[in-house]
């Protein structure tokens, strides 16, 4: 590699680096935020691999830091080459989901990525997902698993409870109903939450935490929450 070449990985690098400090986040955090894993950023910072063209791009939108002057006329005279490798990057990712698919298996992720998962889907690598636990029960091709985190959701005299712990199926192609238990990102919130949907009649919406002494229990659905999907089932790790 010529000095011309390591000057520009070590800009390229510094500049990872620098964008992910300005938002405060963990390598893992910033890899969620731009759909790729700790790993990934790890190797970025260190100069080991270049994040692509449009990886870069992502990475400026997700921190609010501009690339480096000079560096953008650089990296697009590669984009062709960046283009091709991140096909071939995105094919071995899909193999990869698509035959943990074939297996039942369902990507156990985290509350962030829940909320931007409309976007981390299509690109999803494997090793991003927490766990792949075989689902129990039919669900849909999108399908993903979180884990119950907090008591916003026990009712333990009701019919419907959910435990601290407990792991529940959300499928995010599954129309939402009165009643429906659905994942939802709030406005101003970088993860998303878990409450039951209340439907009127006149359409009026609205958030309800099944724990009864849930302070704020009962909220209006605000205009721009982002339903995130349905959840279609539970169970209990043993």
């Amino acid at each position: 590699m010529n000095s011309l070449a390591k000057n520009r990985d070590s800009v390229i690098a510094h500049y990872v680096r620098q964008a992910r400090k300005a938002t405060g986040l963990s390598q893992q955090r910033f890899g969620e935020e731009v759909g790729r894993t700790k790993a990934n950023v790890s190797a970025w910072e260190n100069g080991r691999h270049e994040p692509s063209w449009d990886l870069l791009q992502k990475i400026q939108r997700a921190s609010g830091v501009a690339m480096p002057t000079g560096s953008e006329p650089k990296l697009q005279a590669n984009t062709q080459r960046e283009s091709y490798d991140s096909r071939r990057d995105q094919t071995a990712v899909r193999a990869s989901v698509a035959e943990m698919r074939r297996q039942g298996r369902t990507p156990l992720i985290t509350w962030q990525q829940a909320a931007r998962w409309s976007k981390l889907a299509e690109n999803f690598e494997a090793d991003a997902a927490r766990d792949w636990p075989a689902c129990p029960f039919a669900h849909g091709p999108r399908s993903f698993v979180l884990q119950v985190v907090g008591d916003s959701m026990l009712d333990p005299a009701g019919e419907r409870s959910y435990h601290n712990g407990d792991f529940i199926v959300v499928d995010p192609d599954r129309q939402a109903a009165h009643n429906s238990g659905v994942i939802v990102r709030l406005p101003g919130q970088r993860q998303a939450s878990f409450r039951q949907l209340l439907t009127d009649s006149d359409g009026r919406a609205r958030l309800r935490a099944l724990n009864p002494d849930w302070p704020d229990r009962i909220i209006d659905l605000p205009p721009k929450a982002r339903l995130c999907g349905v959840v279609i089932g539970k169970w209990v790790a043993e």
